[in-house]
């Protein structure tokens, strides 16, 4: 596993809000001639987040492109001290998914934390414990019509524990444990989730997404998917969609908290 200051194997998409709270009445002309002007040049050597945008860059990112394809952005940040948070997003949703695959995606990122090619099945829950971590807090994911997002806040890290933390995330992405045996632990609570969707408010949602995108694919692809299809996955279909879509071009990571990136 790289070092703390050699971060990372994937990496993930950050929103960069810019602010520049400047009272009214202490503009002066040249602060208003100077919000007015060109906006910034692009060049060849722009970090990803900023190609095809005119947003200025903030110094306190380091972004890159590792030769697989992975993007990244690192900041340091040291409050509260001693935390770090980790995001991983995989440009993977329901509407990448077949009509044979609905709920495939959801159903993965339930898999994805059960075993991997580097931990068994269950231990890397059992090591994030150790390092404080609370599973649905500080330890999640959300599927999306367009991406799968991991999500790891470690309260207390160090290098040794970013280090084992990043392997587990790598092998959860790269080598999820898809069994037989995974897949029959975890289909009943997907399919639990499935049955708790139809309240009130996911019933709202679903009107307007058939009323705003009618005849669209989205209008019908919600993430959790349908009974029928989750029930007919097995370990080589649900294979098949991770093979198709996860991969290191499409993975984002991001990496903020109290270390020093390289």
């Amino acid at each position: 596993m790289l070092p703390i200051k050699r971060l990372p194997h994937f990496a993930l998409l950050a929103l960069v809000t810019l602010a520049a709270p400047v009272a009214l009445r202490a503009q002066t002309a040249p602060q208003a001639a100077s919000q007015t002007g060109p906006r910034p040049v692009q060049t060849a050597d722009d970090p990803w987040l900023y190609k095809g945008s005119d947003l200025v860059h903030d110094p306190e990112w380091k972004f890159g492109r590792l030769p697989n394809g992975v993007r990244y952005a690192v900041r340091k940040n040291g409050v509260p001290p001693g935390q770090v948070s980790v995001r991983v997003r995989i440009d993977a949703g329901s509407l990448m998914e077949k009509d044979s695959e609905r709920g495939f995606a959801h159903l993965l990122e339930h898999l994805a934390f059960r075993g991997s090619l580097h931990v068994p099945d269950g231990e890397s829950k059992r090591i994030w414990q150790r390092y404080g971590v609370t599973f649905g807090s500080d330890s999640n994911a959300t599927t999306t019509f367009t991406a799968t997002t991991y999500k790891l806040d470690l309260p207390s890290a160090n290098s040794s524990k970013l280090d084992e933390s990043m392997k587990i995330l790598s092998g959860m992405m790269s080598g999820p444990a898809i069994t037989p045996a995974a897949l029959t632990a975890e289909r009943p609570v997907v399919l639990a989730e499935q049955r708790e969707q139809p309240g009130p408010q996911v019933r709202m949602s679903d009107a307007q997404l058939d009323l705003i995108f009618a005849g669209q694919p989205l209008a019908e692809r919600e993430p959790i998917g349908t009974v029928e299809t989750l029930t007919g996955a097995t370990a080589e279909s649900v294979k098949a969609f991770h093979d198709r879509w996860y991969r290191p071009e499409r993975a984002t990571v991001i990496v903020i908290g109290d270390m020093e990136p390289a």
